[in-house]
């Protein structure tokens, strides 16, 4: 969605309140957080007379994201409903498993549909009437389509002139992490080696001490792993090139090789053992994996476990999953 926020329908946001059944008084309340703000310009560096809008959500208001949230579920529930009624056909991962035909996540949207005209039609009508509704426009810049490698191009070619969009044979980033995960893993995980790369040099003109560079490494560098191996499993071979990034900076300043006087997995021990406390990547990336398993044993009714369980360990527990290659 192109300025999702800023778009909002206020009168479309409290109707979707109202049919979650939210109590009156509340949506009263929520009615005047939102329609009260006032804005003013800065021009010539004076602040004109404020102003009050007429639609959009404030960024930075605390109740803004999960307004949001309930704003959407407009959207889901009306792409449930049509897949209820099998007028759009979701994808299942497994023969047995569920049906997804979208994921939301703020302003990113996945869609899967089939290519069937009945399906394209319902879809770009629901998000038609969506749009007219609550004044959000897509954003076609960001816009991308991916098919299936089975099909027909004279499908594609009639998909691609409805939508009036360009294909794409790749996903781009969700989330800031790359969906394209094919054979070559290490290509894909050195995103994550060159965020670390880039962060160092733009503290190449700054002179850190020894005790500031060991703070960057703890709280900066490490921390731009934490999504990315929430997600995947990281190969070892990429674990031990940022292991020596880090060692590099801690010693020498930039990310270039230098004389290690010290083992990286010493300093990994805690301050009590004789090291530093820094995070040992393997194990980190293991514990934020078995984080995620938790997660399916403690809510099985989730669509997340639901999902997993028809296509991974149908007839048992993700504890007790025996080990696989996929």
């Amino acid at each position: 969605m192109s300025k999702a926020f800023n778009r909002i329908n206020w009168d479309f946001l409290l109707a979707v309140l109202g049919k979650l059944r939210f109590p009156q008084h509340w949506i009263s309340l929520i009615k005047e957080c939102i329609s009260k703000v006032q804005f003013s310009v800065l021009v010539n560096g004076q602040t004109t007379t404020p102003f009050k809008s007429s639609c959009g959500l404030k960024q930075g208001n605390p109740l803004s994201p999960i307004l949001f949230a309930i704003f959407s579920e407009a959207l889901s529930a009306t792409l449930l409903a049509h897949q209820a009624s099998n007028q759009l056909k979701g994808i299942s991962v497994a023969r047995q498993g569920p049906k997804i035909n979208h994921l939301l996540f703020a302003d990113n949207n996945l869609f899967f549909i089939h290519l069937d005209p009945k399906s394209i039609n319902f879809f770009c009508n629901s998000i038609k009437d969506f749009c007219e509704d609550s004044g959000q426009i897509i954003n076609f810049q960001k816009f991308v389509i991916t098919f299936s490698s089975l099909t027909p191009l004279a499908s594609k070619n009639k998909i691609l002139g409805k939508l009036n969009i360009s294909p794409s044979d790749h996903f781009d980033n969700y989330l800031a992490i790359s969906l394209d995960i094919k054979h070559k893993r290490k290509a894909f995980f050195s995103n994550s080696v060159d965020k670390i790369k880039n962060k160092i040099l733009s503290w190449k003109i700054k002179f850190l001490n020894f005790a500031g560079k060991t703070t960057l490494i703890k709280y900066v560098l490490q921390s731009i792993l934490v999504y990315p191996m929430g997600i995947y499993k990281f190969p070892l071979a990429t674990l031990n090139e940022i292991d020596k990034i880090f060692t590099n900076f801690l010693r020498g300043g930039g990310y270039h090789t230098v004389i290690h006087w010290i083992n990286w997995d010493f300093l990994c021990l805690d301050k009590e053992n004789g090291g530093l406390g820094f995070k040992h990547l393997h194990h980190f990336n293991l514990a934020l994996l078995a984080r995620n398993g938790w997660r399916l044993i403690q809510n099985p009714e989730s669509p997340l476990n639901t999902l997993f369980k028809s296509k991974y360990y149908p007839n048992t527990s993700p504890i007790d999953i025996e080990n696989q290659k996929n």
